[in-house]
């Protein structure tokens, strides 16, 4: 079942509403890899996996999963229209959004403090 749809006796395309993925299809298995990664860090941060949030975890693995495909028939070449790919990304990123997924940021090496006299020093040769 394709993801957009003409809307009878329309000229624009809509997005049909969202069915889960087939697990057995590239796509399907990819989104699989995505629950168990998104429920992991989920869960490693202590949060309880309840029946809503493995809701948004599921819908958010598919999305994901979707639009990546997407982007890959665009970039073979396929007649895809970039405008629904971009659609697809911006969906995906909010459901990730969404999740509340933590963030892991690199702690930054504090630099040693030094004094000002020692720097220029240290800049111009003057060692004392």
């Amino acid at each position: 079942m394709p993801l957009f749809s003409k809307a009878p006796g329309k000229h624009t395309q809509h997005l049909r509403r969202y069915h889960r993925v087939d697990r057995r299809t590239r796509v399907g298995q990819k989104s699989v890899a995505l629950v168990a990664d998104y429920t992991a860090k989920l869960t490693a941060s202590g949060r309880t996996i309840d029946a809503e949030l493995q809701s948004l975890i599921h819908r958010a693995a598919d999305l994901v999963a979707i639009s990546e495909e997407h982007r890959l028939r665009w970039m073979r070449g396929d007649k895809v229209y970039l405008d629904r790919t971009m659609q697809l990304e911006r969906m995906a990123a909010r459901a990730v959004r969404d999740l509340g997924l933590p963030t892991a940021k690199p702690e930054a090496e504090a630099e040693p403090e030094i004094e000002i006299d020692d720097y220029v020093d240290q800049q111009h040769g003057n060692a004392a």
